[in-house]
C-alpha cells in the first residue's frame, strides 16, 4: 500500500467517523471507532439500523415509544412479546432491533430501570420488603440478588 492510498483510505475512515458522530449519539459513535479500531469484519461498515433517515428512524422512533412506556412503569410486567405487539414487529427483530437503537438488550435495560426505581424508593425511605412489589421483581430474594449484583451491595444496606 502507497502513502498515497494510506492517506486516502484515513482522511476516508475519518470523514465517515465525523459523519456518524454527527447524526448518532455519542455512545454509539464511540461503540462504532471501537469496532473499527479493533478491525473487526462488521467494521467494514455500521448496522443496517444505524443509518440515518428512513427505517433506522421509524425503527428509532417506535424503539423509543416502547423505552418510554418501560421507564413509566418499570414494575409491569413486561416481555418481548407484549411489546412486539405493541410495535407489531416480531420478537427477533425487536429484540435485535432494541440491542442496536438503545444499546443494551431489552431484558437488562428493563433489570437496570427495575433497580433505579428500587434505589429511588428506598431513598424516600420504603422497606425492602414492599418495594419489590412495586419494581416488578418475582419476590424479595430476586429483587436482592439483583440488587446486590449490580450495585454490589443489598437494599437493606442501600437505605442506611
Amino acid at each position: 500500500m502507497t502513502n498515497t492510498e494510506l492517506q486516502r483510505l484515513t482522511q476516508a475512515f475519518h470523514d465517515r467517523i465525523a459523519a456518524f458522530v454527527a447524526t448518532e449519539s455519542n455512545r454509539r459513535a464511540r461503540m462504532l471507532i471501537a469496532t473499527m479500531l479493533a478491525g473487526t469484519p462488521s467494521a467494514a461498515a455500521p448496522p443496517k439500523l444505524a443509518r440515518t433517515g428512513g427505517k433506522r428512524s421509524r425503527v428509532a422512533e417506535e424503539i423509543e415509544k416502547l423505552r418510554s412506556l418501560m421507564e413509566a412503569d418499570p414494575g409491569k410486567n413486561w416481555t418481548l412479546e407484549k411489546l412486539s405487539k405493541i410495535a407489531g414487529a416480531s420478537t427477533f427483530y425487536l429484540s435485535r432491533s432494541f440491542r442496536q437503537v438503545v444499546g443494551t438488550p431489552f431484558h437488562r435495560l428493563l433489570t437496570n430501570l427495575r433497580i433505579s426505581r428500587a434505589q429511588s424508593l428506598l431513598k424516600q425511605g420504603q422497606r425492602p420488603s414492599r418495594v419489590w412489589r412495586e419494581c416488578g421483581f418475582a419476590d424479595h430474594a430476586h429483587m436482592t440478588r439483583t440488587f446486590r449484583a449490580r450495585t454490589g451491595q443489598p437494599p437493606s444496606a442501600f437505605t442506611r
